[in-house]
């Protein structure tokens, strides 16, 4: 058969296939998954069950050519029934064959589909899901259209984590920042450490705001992908004590300073709610993907 389908295997070199896939499908338009997205899956152990033995095995599902050539996958980040699919263009029924696996499964299962997806909408609707409205907006940038206007508060500082050695203050701030109201465990403290081992991750371009007793209070990250001149820009935060003073748009800045000093041609960021999408909109002129939820209950 000339495609075929198999498990992730953590043994193999599966992952930086998927991140080849990844890399070679932005290179002809903004994918639905980033470099940054992928690694994140696999280094961003976020949760308990990801820590598990056979986790990565369990949730990922890749289509090979019969040339054993990686042309899609299907993966659960979190191991719940929200599910990715990822096909190249160059086979389209790849992402029908991923959908009809899909409903093989028992319960509510959902997924998303971009605006300009229609082929695949078209699917999802005809295999039982229902479009449940926009889940996240992803906002484009090209380096010659940035505007960067804000200014941090006088007697802030931004660094990178290169130039800052409290990793964790730096990790208090980004969980407390996402988890407000929830202590700390020791399997979090593991996982922030674990997230700056992936093959990806620059601490120059893991910036911290420090305010004026040295204390981090705000910060984001900046993910590039070199071979195709892409930025995302993540785990955007401020601490909930100095929200309103326009830290994570001034640290955002930041970030796309240094991107675009590394040769970064495209930004992007993705916001979930009007708050977000505020800021995220904010840096000049620019292009959006929306993404929408199909449920299948």
């Amino acid at each position: 058969m000339w495609l075929k389908k198999r498990n992730f295997c953590e043994g193999e070199d599966d992952f930086k296939n998927m991140c080849a896939l990844v890399i070679k499908l932005n290179a002809q338009s903004i994918a639905d998954w980033s470099l940054g997205r992928i690694v994140d899956w696999r280094y961003g152990l976020w949760n308990e069950e990801k820590w598990q033995e056979g986790f990565f095995e369990r949730n990922a599902v890749l289509w090979e050519t019969y040339l054993d050539e990686l042309v899609g996958f299907c993966l659960s980040e979190n191991g719940d029934p929200e599910f990715h699919l990822l096909g190249d263009p160059r086979f389209p029924i790849i992402t029908a064959f991923m959908i009809d696996e899909l409903v093989k499964k028992d319960g509510k299962i959902q997924t998303l589909c971009s605006q300009n997806e229609e082929a695949k909408k078209a699917y999802l609707i005809k295999s039982g899901f229902r479009d449940a409205g926009p889940a996240e907006t992803t906002f484009v940038y090209q380096a010659k259209d940035i505007s960067l206007t804000s200014q941090k508060p006088e007697g802030y500082r931004i660094v990178g984590m290169d130039a800052y050695d409290d990793i964790e203050e730096h990790i208090r701030l980004k969980h407390h920042a996402f988890n407000e109201g929830k202590t700390l465990q020791n399997g979090q403290i593991a996982a922030y450490a674990y997230v700056k081992k992936s093959p990806i991750y620059d601490p120059t371009m893991d910036l911290v705001v420090l305010n004026e007793n040295g204390k981090p209070v705000a910060g984001c990250e900046g993910f590039i992908d070199y071979a195709n001149g892409i930025m995302e820009i993540e785990r955007v935060c401020t601490h909930k004590d100095y929200r309103g003073r326009g830290l994570s748009k001034a640290v955002i800045g930041e970030c796309i300073k240094r991107g675009l000093s590394r040769g970064v041609r495209t930004i992007q960021i993705t916001g979930w709610n009007d708050e977000t999408y505020h800021l995220y909109g904010s840096f000049g002129e620019h292009t959006t993907i929306v993404r929408h939820r199909f449920v299948r209950e």
